[in-house]
């Protein structure tokens, strides 16, 4: 079983008219923050690094639609994956390649085909919250350095033998 069959239930979904751009439009509105939020608690420095790779290449011009998809994509990837949720990951990528379909039929002059703020504002929120979540490691070190300064002057006081 792969996230490709589900993709594939929802484009299926939206042939047979059971299922709308608005709806997909609602359901992105509503998992999108949260897939960034959890993407932020639980990122590693490597998928870190690949986001802001990918925030990057957005601003990239394209050579088509396709490549300017799989840009505008990526980060969307990127984060689902990184959400640590399973399930979330599949609706995001199946919502994606639902979007993906509509866009290329359409093509993009009748597409609005990256609202830039959205994912922009997700993605600096998500890394934003990583750049945080880094912040307190060093702030714990800082600390540590300070208490272990403190117990070397309090040693050096004491003029402990060198044999302890």
């Amino acid at each position: 079983m792969t996230f490709e069959h589900l993709s594939s239930a929802f484009i299926d979904l939206f042939l047979a008219e059971k299922i709308s751009v608005p709806e997909l439009v609602h359901v992105r509105v509503l998992i999108e923050p949260e897939i960034a939020r959890l993407a932020a608690l639980n990122i590693d420095v490597e998928s870190a690094e690949l986001l802001r790779e990918a925030l990057q290449a957005e601003e990239l011009p394209s050579a088509n639609l396709v490549e300017d998809l799989n840009r505008k994509t990526l980060v969307h990837y990127i984060l689902a994956e990184a959400c640590g949720n399973h399930f979330l990951e599949a609706l995001e990528r199946s919502l994606m390649a639902l979007t993906r379909r509509v866009i290329q039929a359409v093509g993009p002059e009748h597409w609005s085909m990256h609202p830039a703020e959205c994912t922009a504002l997700l993605s600096m929120r998500c890394w934003h919250a990583i750049q945080m979540r880094r912040q307190k490691p060093r702030e714990n070190m800082h600390r540590v350095r300070e208490n272990l300064s403190k117990m070397e002057k309090a040693f050096r006081e004491k003029k402990v033998s060198p044999g302890l």
